[in-house]
Protein backbone atom coordinates (compact mmCIF):
# COMPACT_ATOMS: atom_id res chain seq x y z
CA UNK A 1 0.00 0.00 0.00
CA UNK A 2 2.06 2.57 -1.45
CA UNK A 3 1.82 5.88 -3.30
CA UNK A 4 3.15 8.95 -6.00
CA UNK A 5 1.91 7.61 -9.21
CA UNK A 6 3.60 8.19 -12.34
CA UNK A 7 4.10 5.69 -15.40
CA UNK A 8 6.03 3.66 -13.42
CA UNK A 9 3.59 3.74 -10.26
CA UNK A 10 0.89 2.55 -12.06
CA UNK A 11 -1.37 0.12 -9.78
CA UNK A 12 -4.73 0.67 -8.41
CA UNK A 13 -6.57 0.06 -4.87
CA UNK A 14 -7.19 -3.76 -5.21
CA UNK A 15 -3.29 -4.18 -5.79
CA UNK A 16 -2.33 -1.58 -3.19
CA UNK A 17 -4.75 -3.46 -0.24
CA UNK A 18 -2.93 -7.04 -1.74
CA UNK A 19 0.32 -5.74 -1.03
CA UNK A 20 -0.71 -4.62 2.65
CA UNK A 21 -3.24 -7.29 4.00
CA UNK A 22 -2.19 -9.87 1.81
CA UNK A 23 1.47 -9.66 2.45
CA UNK A 24 2.91 -12.23 5.07
CA UNK A 25 1.89 -11.66 8.39
CA UNK A 26 4.16 -10.04 11.04
CA UNK A 27 4.59 -9.93 14.63
CA UNK A 28 2.89 -6.59 16.50
CA UNK A 29 4.54 -3.47 16.34
CA UNK A 30 6.22 -2.73 19.28
CA UNK A 31 4.56 0.71 19.24
CA UNK A 32 1.21 1.01 20.74
CA UNK A 33 -1.53 3.73 20.21
CA UNK A 34 -4.17 4.63 23.13
CA UNK A 35 -5.92 6.45 21.16
CA UNK A 36 -8.03 5.98 17.75
CA UNK A 37 -8.52 8.76 15.01
CA UNK A 38 -11.71 10.53 15.03
CA UNK A 39 -13.04 13.16 12.30
CA UNK A 40 -14.27 16.07 13.58
CA UNK A 41 -17.48 16.08 10.86
CA UNK A 42 -18.65 12.88 8.53
CA UNK A 43 -19.76 15.83 5.87
CA UNK A 44 -17.45 16.71 3.18
CA UNK A 45 -16.79 19.97 1.95
CA UNK A 46 -19.08 21.99 -0.83
CA UNK A 47 -16.90 21.72 -4.13
CA UNK A 48 -17.20 24.67 -6.81
CA UNK A 49 -16.73 22.62 -10.04
CA UNK A 50 -14.94 24.82 -12.89
CA UNK A 51 -13.21 24.76 -16.34
CA UNK A 52 -9.72 24.19 -15.63
CA UNK A 53 -8.96 26.15 -18.46
CA UNK A 54 -9.82 29.00 -15.88
CA UNK A 55 -6.37 28.14 -14.53
CA UNK A 56 -3.98 26.52 -16.90
CA UNK A 57 -5.19 28.45 -19.97
CA UNK A 58 -2.17 30.59 -19.16
CA UNK A 59 0.35 27.82 -19.59
CA UNK A 60 3.65 27.98 -21.56
CA UNK A 61 4.05 25.85 -24.33
CA UNK A 62 6.55 22.86 -24.82
CA UNK A 63 7.65 21.12 -27.89
CA UNK A 64 8.77 17.54 -28.06
CA UNK A 65 12.10 17.05 -28.67
CA UNK A 66 12.89 16.53 -32.93
CA UNK A 67 15.31 13.36 -32.81
CA UNK A 68 13.52 10.67 -30.06
CA UNK A 69 10.61 10.22 -29.17
CA UNK A 70 9.85 11.85 -24.77
CA UNK A 71 7.23 10.26 -22.66
CA UNK A 72 6.77 12.65 -19.80
CA UNK A 73 6.29 10.68 -15.71
CA UNK A 74 7.27 12.98 -13.64
CA UNK A 75 7.63 16.35 -12.54
CA UNK A 76 11.01 17.65 -10.08
CA UNK A 77 10.38 20.17 -7.59
CA UNK A 78 13.30 21.94 -9.74
CA UNK A 79 10.74 22.51 -12.44
CA UNK A 80 12.47 19.89 -15.00
CA UNK A 81 10.21 17.76 -16.13
CA UNK A 82 11.29 13.76 -16.60
CA UNK A 83 10.45 10.88 -18.66
CA UNK A 84 11.85 8.02 -21.21
CA UNK A 85 12.82 7.82 -24.73
CA UNK A 86 13.05 3.99 -26.28
CA UNK A 87 15.08 3.67 -29.20
CA UNK A 88 14.68 0.50 -31.19
CA UNK A 89 17.52 0.19 -33.64
CA UNK A 90 20.04 0.54 -30.33
CA UNK A 91 17.79 -1.36 -28.33
CA UNK A 92 18.51 1.41 -25.40
CA UNK A 93 16.10 3.23 -23.04
CA UNK A 94 16.97 6.62 -21.54
CA UNK A 95 15.99 9.02 -19.09
CA UNK A 96 15.51 12.35 -20.18
CA UNK A 97 15.11 16.05 -18.57
CA UNK A 98 13.22 18.55 -20.25
CA UNK A 99 13.71 22.31 -18.70
CA UNK A 100 10.55 24.21 -18.77
CA UNK A 101 12.01 27.19 -18.50
CA UNK A 102 13.99 26.77 -21.59
CA UNK A 103 12.61 23.73 -23.63
CA UNK A 104 16.05 22.39 -23.41
CA UNK A 105 16.02 17.98 -23.54
CA UNK A 106 19.29 16.30 -21.90
CA UNK A 107 19.68 12.57 -21.76
CA UNK A 108 20.60 12.12 -18.43
CA UNK A 109 21.09 8.30 -18.21
CA UNK A 110 20.87 5.35 -20.70
CA UNK A 111 20.40 1.30 -20.21
CA UNK A 112 20.77 -1.09 -22.88
CA UNK A 113 17.86 -2.96 -22.65
CA UNK A 114 19.28 -6.36 -25.12
CA UNK A 115 16.35 -8.45 -25.15
CA UNK A 116 14.38 -8.11 -22.35
CA UNK A 117 12.69 -4.92 -21.48
CA UNK A 118 13.78 -2.56 -18.85
CA UNK A 119 12.05 0.45 -17.10
CA UNK A 120 13.31 3.58 -15.82
CA UNK A 121 11.17 5.71 -13.34
CA UNK A 122 11.84 9.27 -11.33
CA UNK A 123 10.50 9.28 -7.83
CA UNK A 124 11.89 12.42 -6.51
CA UNK A 125 13.70 15.63 -8.11
CA UNK A 126 15.25 18.93 -7.27
CA UNK A 127 17.87 21.20 -7.94
CA UNK A 128 20.60 18.55 -7.06
CA UNK A 129 19.72 14.97 -7.08
CA UNK A 130 16.88 12.55 -9.04
CA UNK A 131 16.13 9.42 -7.52
CA UNK A 132 16.06 6.57 -10.26
CA UNK A 133 14.32 3.06 -10.03
CA UNK A 134 15.80 0.71 -12.86
CA UNK A 135 14.06 -1.89 -13.17
CA UNK A 136 14.74 -5.57 -15.21
CA UNK A 137 12.21 -7.95 -16.02
CA UNK A 138 14.55 -10.04 -17.35
CA UNK A 139 16.70 -10.94 -13.98
CA UNK A 140 13.51 -9.17 -12.10
CA UNK A 141 16.31 -6.75 -10.41
CA UNK A 142 15.03 -3.53 -9.02
CA UNK A 143 18.05 -1.05 -8.61
CA UNK A 144 17.58 2.57 -7.09
CA UNK A 145 19.90 5.08 -8.06
CA UNK A 146 20.95 8.61 -7.04
CA UNK A 147 21.67 10.78 -9.95
CA UNK A 148 23.62 13.74 -8.84
CA UNK A 149 23.13 17.14 -11.20
CA UNK A 150 26.40 18.90 -10.81
CA UNK A 151 28.27 15.89 -11.92
CA UNK A 152 25.57 13.93 -13.96
CA UNK A 153 26.52 10.71 -11.82
CA UNK A 154 24.39 8.04 -11.08
CA UNK A 155 25.53 5.96 -7.97
CA UNK A 156 23.42 2.88 -6.84
CA UNK A 157 22.13 2.48 -3.59
CA UNK A 158 19.71 -0.13 -2.92
CA UNK A 159 19.04 -3.64 -4.81
CA UNK A 160 16.06 -6.49 -4.58
CA UNK A 161 16.52 -9.66 -6.52
CA UNK A 162 13.24 -11.25 -7.44
CA UNK A 163 11.07 -7.95 -7.06
CA UNK A 164 7.11 -8.53 -8.86
CA UNK A 165 7.33 -6.09 -11.85
CA UNK A 166 4.15 -4.32 -9.99
CA UNK A 167 5.99 -3.35 -6.97
CA UNK A 168 5.34 0.54 -5.85
CA UNK A 169 8.10 3.02 -4.14
CA UNK A 170 7.88 6.40 -2.41
CA UNK A 171 10.08 8.92 -1.11
CA UNK A 172 11.38 12.08 0.02
CA UNK A 173 14.45 13.75 1.29
CA UNK A 174 15.53 15.61 4.31
CA UNK A 175 18.89 17.32 4.31
CA UNK A 176 21.40 14.95 3.16
CA UNK A 177 19.13 11.42 3.48
CA UNK A 178 17.23 10.12 1.31
CA UNK A 179 13.92 8.01 2.71
CA UNK A 180 12.50 4.94 0.33
CA UNK A 181 9.87 3.17 0.68
CA UNK A 182 9.74 0.08 -1.62
CA UNK A 183 9.16 -3.40 -1.62
CA UNK A 184 12.03 -5.84 -0.60
CA UNK A 185 12.69 -9.61 -2.41
CA UNK A 186 10.32 -11.08 0.02
CA UNK A 187 7.56 -8.65 -0.72
CA UNK A 188 7.33 -6.60 2.18
CA UNK A 189 7.47 -2.69 1.96
CA UNK A 190 9.80 -1.32 4.41
CA UNK A 191 10.85 2.20 5.21
CA UNK A 192 15.06 2.93 4.02
CA UNK A 193 17.38 5.92 5.14
CA UNK A 194 20.13 6.57 2.70
CA UNK A 195 22.64 9.02 3.83
CA UNK A 196 23.96 11.04 0.58
CA UNK A 197 27.80 12.28 2.55
CA UNK A 198 28.51 8.74 3.63
CA UNK A 199 26.78 6.40 1.24
CA UNK A 200 25.10 4.53 4.39
CA UNK A 201 21.51 2.70 4.72
CA UNK A 202 19.54 2.05 7.66
CA UNK A 203 16.03 0.39 7.55
CA UNK A 204 13.63 3.17 9.56
CA UNK A 205 10.98 1.01 9.63
CA UNK A 206 10.73 -2.82 9.06
CA UNK A 207 6.96 -3.30 9.29
CA UNK A 208 4.99 -3.22 6.48
CA UNK A 209 4.86 0.48 5.74
CA UNK A 210 4.05 3.17 3.60
CA UNK A 211 3.95 6.84 2.20
CA UNK A 212 6.63 8.33 4.13
CA UNK A 213 6.44 11.79 4.07
CA UNK A 214 8.81 14.86 5.00
CA UNK A 215 7.50 17.40 7.30
CA UNK A 216 9.74 20.00 9.71
CA UNK A 217 12.17 17.92 11.35
CA UNK A 218 10.16 14.40 11.34
CA UNK A 219 8.84 11.57 8.75
CA UNK A 220 5.43 10.83 9.08
CA UNK A 221 4.18 7.74 7.11
CA UNK A 222 1.74 4.84 7.67
CA UNK A 223 2.27 1.09 9.39
CA UNK A 224 -0.26 -1.71 8.64
CA UNK A 225 -0.80 -4.47 11.41
CA UNK A 226 -1.81 -7.75 8.75
CA UNK A 227 -2.17 -9.41 12.16
CA UNK A 228 -4.70 -7.30 13.90
CA UNK A 229 -6.32 -5.75 10.25
CA UNK A 230 -5.10 -2.34 11.69
CA UNK A 231 -3.36 0.51 10.14
CA UNK A 232 -1.36 2.96 12.39
CA UNK A 233 -0.13 7.08 11.62
CA UNK A 234 3.19 7.18 12.57
CA UNK A 235 5.95 9.97 13.44
CA UNK A 236 9.85 9.28 13.38
CA UNK A 237 12.01 12.20 14.96
CA UNK A 238 14.57 12.25 12.73
CA UNK A 239 17.14 14.01 15.05
CA UNK A 240 16.18 11.86 17.87
CA UNK A 241 15.44 8.56 16.39
CA UNK A 242 12.22 8.29 17.98
CA UNK A 243 8.82 6.62 16.73
CA UNK A 244 5.54 7.81 18.23
CA UNK A 245 2.08 6.38 17.25
CA UNK A 246 -0.09 9.14 16.83
CA UNK A 247 -3.18 6.98 15.52
CA UNK A 248 -4.95 3.96 15.15
CA UNK A 249 -7.89 2.54 13.30
CA UNK A 250 -9.74 -0.32 14.98
CA UNK A 251 -12.57 -1.11 12.47
CA UNK A 252 -12.30 -4.23 9.99
CA UNK A 253 -13.41 -2.24 7.08
CA UNK A 254 -11.87 0.70 7.92
CA UNK A 255 -7.71 1.91 7.64
CA UNK A 256 -5.33 4.95 6.43
CA UNK A 257 -4.22 4.58 3.13
CA UNK A 258 -2.52 7.71 1.93
CA UNK A 259 -0.54 10.33 3.67
CA UNK A 260 0.58 13.46 2.08
CA UNK A 261 2.33 16.90 2.80
CA UNK A 262 2.81 20.10 1.45
CA UNK A 263 4.92 21.08 3.91
CA UNK A 264 2.05 23.45 6.21
CA UNK A 265 -0.41 20.50 6.31
CA UNK A 266 -0.79 16.90 5.55
CA UNK A 267 -3.75 15.62 3.44
CA UNK A 268 -4.84 11.64 4.89
CA UNK A 269 -6.20 8.99 3.11
CA UNK A 270 -9.04 6.89 4.98
CA UNK A 271 -10.54 3.70 3.31
CA UNK A 272 -14.03 3.27 4.84
CA UNK A 273 -15.83 0.25 2.80
CA UNK A 274 -15.75 0.69 -0.89
CA UNK A 275 -14.72 4.71 -0.42
CA UNK A 276 -12.19 7.16 0.10
CA UNK A 277 -12.61 9.93 2.59
CA UNK A 278 -9.71 12.78 2.03
CA UNK A 279 -9.17 14.81 4.83
CA UNK A 280 -6.88 17.89 5.73
CA UNK A 281 -5.15 20.10 7.80
CA UNK A 282 -2.65 19.93 11.09
CA UNK A 283 -1.75 15.88 11.71
CA UNK A 284 -3.72 16.67 15.24
CA UNK A 285 -7.17 18.11 13.65
CA UNK A 286 -8.20 16.91 10.09
CA UNK A 287 -11.26 17.79 8.32
CA UNK A 288 -12.94 16.24 6.00
CA UNK A 289 -12.40 17.78 2.45
CA UNK A 290 -13.89 15.17 -0.71
CA UNK A 291 -14.83 11.57 -1.14
CA UNK A 292 -14.25 9.48 -4.06
CA UNK A 293 -14.43 6.23 -5.37
CA UNK A 294 -10.50 5.78 -6.10
CA UNK A 295 -7.55 8.12 -6.22
CA UNK A 296 -3.70 6.63 -7.18
CA UNK A 297 -0.69 9.04 -7.70
CA UNK A 298 -1.80 11.87 -5.21
CA UNK A 299 0.51 14.74 -4.66
CA UNK A 300 -0.23 17.38 -2.65
CA UNK A 301 2.11 21.00 -3.37
CA UNK A 302 1.15 24.61 -2.73
CA UNK A 303 -2.60 24.64 -2.13
CA UNK A 304 -2.85 21.91 -4.70
CA UNK A 305 -4.40 19.04 -4.93
CA UNK A 306 -4.04 16.01 -8.03
CA UNK A 307 -4.67 12.56 -8.05
CA UNK A 308 -6.22 10.26 -10.74
CA UNK A 309 -9.42 8.97 -10.33
CA UNK A 310 -12.67 7.34 -11.89
CA UNK A 311 -14.72 9.48 -13.92
CA UNK A 312 -17.83 10.91 -12.10
CA UNK A 313 -20.01 10.45 -14.87
CA UNK A 314 -19.32 6.71 -15.12
CA UNK A 315 -19.38 6.19 -18.72
CA UNK A 316 -16.33 3.73 -18.51
CA UNK A 317 -13.71 6.09 -19.75
CA UNK A 318 -11.00 5.56 -18.80
CA UNK A 319 -8.99 7.54 -15.69
CA UNK A 320 -9.07 10.79 -15.54
CA UNK A 321 -6.46 13.42 -13.46
CA UNK A 322 -8.34 15.56 -10.86
CA UNK A 323 -6.67 18.87 -9.65
CA UNK A 324 -8.12 20.44 -6.71
CA UNK A 325 -7.45 24.37 -5.04
CA UNK A 326 -7.70 23.04 -1.02
CA UNK A 327 -7.79 26.65 -0.23
CA UNK A 328 -10.49 27.92 -2.26
CA UNK A 329 -12.32 24.51 -2.21
CA UNK A 330 -12.64 24.06 -6.10
CA UNK A 331 -12.08 21.49 -8.47
CA UNK A 332 -10.71 22.18 -11.98
CA UNK A 333 -12.62 19.95 -14.61
CA UNK A 334 -9.50 18.71 -16.57
CA UNK A 335 -9.94 16.15 -19.69
CA UNK A 336 -6.81 16.34 -21.25
CA UNK A 337 -4.22 14.13 -21.49
CA UNK A 338 -1.47 13.76 -18.10
CA UNK A 339 -1.23 16.05 -15.41
CA UNK A 340 1.97 16.11 -13.04
CA UNK A 341 1.62 18.63 -9.84
CA UNK A 342 5.20 19.47 -8.08
CA UNK A 343 6.26 22.39 -5.96
CA UNK A 344 7.53 23.78 -9.02
CA UNK A 345 4.01 24.08 -11.21
CA UNK A 346 1.85 22.07 -13.47
CA UNK A 347 3.01 20.16 -16.26
CA UNK A 348 0.40 18.98 -18.40
CA UNK A 349 -0.47 17.56 -21.97
CA UNK A 350 -3.27 18.72 -24.09
CA UNK A 351 -5.32 16.69 -26.88
CA UNK A 352 -4.72 18.54 -30.51
CA UNK A 353 -7.50 16.44 -31.38
CA UNK A 354 -10.50 14.68 -30.21
CA UNK A 355 -9.54 11.68 -27.78
CA UNK A 356 -11.30 9.29 -30.40
CA UNK A 357 -9.02 10.20 -33.07
CA UNK A 358 -5.54 9.05 -31.36
CA UNK A 359 -4.51 5.81 -32.05
CA UNK A 360 -3.36 3.75 -29.05
CA UNK A 361 0.33 4.49 -28.20
CA UNK A 362 0.24 7.54 -29.98
CA UNK A 363 -0.85 10.26 -27.57
CA UNK A 364 2.78 12.13 -26.80
CA UNK A 365 3.57 12.73 -30.86
CA UNK A 366 3.59 16.21 -32.02
CA UNK A 367 0.41 15.95 -34.50
CA UNK A 368 -1.63 14.99 -31.20
CA UNK A 369 -0.79 16.78 -28.47
CA UNK A 370 0.97 19.56 -26.65
CA UNK A 371 3.38 19.56 -23.20
CA UNK A 372 1.99 22.52 -21.37
CA UNK A 373 3.71 24.01 -18.61
CA UNK A 374 2.06 26.24 -15.91
CA UNK A 375 4.72 28.10 -13.24
CA UNK A 376 3.78 28.76 -10.17
CA UNK A 377 6.73 31.51 -9.70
Amino acid sequence: MVKKFNFGKALFSLLLLFCIFGCEKRAESPFESHNTFEKSSNVPLEIQQIPADDLLGASDTLSYPQNYSFIPTFLGDDGVAYGYSEDQKSLSISLIALDTSSNKYTNLYSVNKESAPITLGVYYADSDFVLINEYHYASSESKYLVLEKETGQARKILSFENVPPLHLTEADRYADAFYINTSDSSGNYLIYEYHLTTGSVEIIESENSGFPTIYKDDLFYIQFDNLNTKSKLLKYSIKAKEKVVIATTTQKEEFFNGLYSNGEEFILFRQVGDSIEVERGDIDHLTPFIKVNSAELPVYSRHYFSFIGTPKDGDGRRMRSQLYDVEKNIEYMYDDSVLYLSQSGILWVEYLKAESEIETGQIFKKENSVIRYFSFN
